[in-house]
């Protein structure tokens, strides 16, 4: 290799010449035409295949997020305002007393408002409305989207125009699975629902609702008094029930639907049975006929009260009665009774008063006997009939029926 300045040899690798110190330029190998140079390429490392555990796992989290996707998409459709409104429908459509119970959100004393008593109520339910299909036409929120309102359209067999419903819901405050909002059924169902119930009865009743007999567990003490006794219901379904009350030792039986209507028990004649009609009327008899023959024998009230005497008892009436007759036939100086008794006797009304006292109204025909001073002081017996109309009073203690008043009774016994 030889400079090109000065033409003197190159050493090999020489940059510069050794003699005038020009700059050495090398020449590339020029190819032939018929020759082509190949630039070698590098070799990319083949590619591994995905192996079928990553393929199987890949797929897997793919299905669960679609999965999550779609499922929380119908859960919070299930816990909002439409699918609580779908399935309170399809409930009422299928006649699904365990679903409808649900929504009624019962807390408390369940005795009266029972499931089972529930699917009594939806048994005994005689709407004849059958609905054949319905559709949600639409929610609106409120209250800053704490309710709602959901509007439903449906038709009824054998109606030809639709019918429309509108359901109301509050925003509850839990969530269900931590992250979907629950949404409450504002229903009343119709008021089926009555919350303190009251029940009066006179002192000492014993008191049974349908197969359940109330007892302390239920009685308001503070609106109980000396002749009343209250029982409040927490809760109780406004549908008929049967209300047994032995009041005074007779049985009344009643058919009621709670209501805000509080219920008083008390006695009527329709209530009572023949047989305890008989059993008042011969203890009425019996006080009537008891009176007269203290009278006749001269007894004065001092002398009678003990044998009407009872705890707590008021007596006062019955002696102002006992007084007068005391006056007008014991001591009456133109004729002496020396006989009563009563033939027959009806009870012809009967009822429970507001001070706890029971009021009778009986008629009751009888036969006496008196002694007649004539005009010449000679003494004649005469012997006579009548029938009277009277009301006697009575209080029921330690399980009898206790005589505290009376008013028209006989007074005169007439000697013609």
């Amino acid at each position: 290799m030889y400079c090109g300045e000065c033409g003197a040899k190159l050493e090999k690798d020489a940059i510069f010449c050794s003699e005038c110190g020009s700059k050495v330029e090398k020449f590339k190998k020029k190819t032939p035409a018929n020759e082509t140079e190949i630039t070698p390429v590098a070799q990319k490392p083949p590619r591994k295949s995905m192996s079928k555990a990553k393929k199987i796992t890949l797929t897997i989290c793919a299905v669960i997020i679609i999965a999550l996707f779609f499922g929380y998409n119908y859960l919070s459709e299930k816990f909002g305002p439409k699918g609580v409104a779908k399935e309170y429908v399809e409930a009422v459509m299928n006649n699904d007393s365990n679903a409808l119970y649900g929504y009624l959100n019962i807390d408390g004393d369940k005795t009266f408002v029972s499931k089972e008593k529930f699917r009594e109520v939806i048994e005994s339910n005689d709407s004849t409305q059958e609905i054949t299909n319905y559709r949600i036409d639409g929610v609106t929120y409120g209250d800053g989207k704490l309710s709602a309102r959901v509007k439903i359209s449906y038709t009824v067999k054998g109606v030809q125009s639709e019918g429309t419903e509108i359901v109301y819901l509050t925003k509850g405050k839990k969530k269900k699975y931590m992250i979907f909002n629950t949404w409450e059924l504002k229903e009343d169902f119709g008021s089926i629902l009555v919350k303190d119930y009251d029940i009066k009865v006179p002192k000492g009743s014993k008191v049974i609702i349908d197969k359940t007999e109330l007892g302390n567990k239920y009685l308001n003490k503070k609106d109980s008094s000396k002749t009343w006794d209250v029982y409040t219901i927490p809760q109780i379904f406004s549908t008929e029930v049967t209300i047994k009350t032995e009041i005074a030792g007779f049985e009344v039986t009643d058919k009621v639907t709670p209501s805000s209507l509080n219920y008083t028990a008390s006695l009527d004649l329709d209530s009572l049975s023949s047989e305890n009609v008989e059993k008042l009327e011969n203890q009425i008899k019996t006080d009537i006929t008891t009176l007269y023959q203290n009278l006749i024998e001269k007894k004065t009230w001092d002398v009678v009260k003990d044998s009407y005497n009872f705890k707590d008892a008021d007596l006062e009436d019955l002696e102002e009665e006992y007084e007068d007759l005391y006056q007008s036939v014991a001591e009456n100086s133109s004729r002496t009774l020396k006989a009563f008794e009563i033939s027959s006797i009806k009870v012809n009304t009967l009822s429970s008063e507001d001070d706890g006292l029971i009021r009778v109204g009986v008629k009751f025909n009888y036969n006496y006997t008196v002694d007649y001073k004539r005009y010449d002081d000679s003494i004649e017996e005469k012997n006579g009939k009548n029938s009277s109309n009277s009301t006697l009073y009575y209080r029921y203690s330690d399980g009898v029926l206790k005589l505290v008043d009376a008013s028209y009774l006989v007074s005169y016994f007439s000697a013609y």
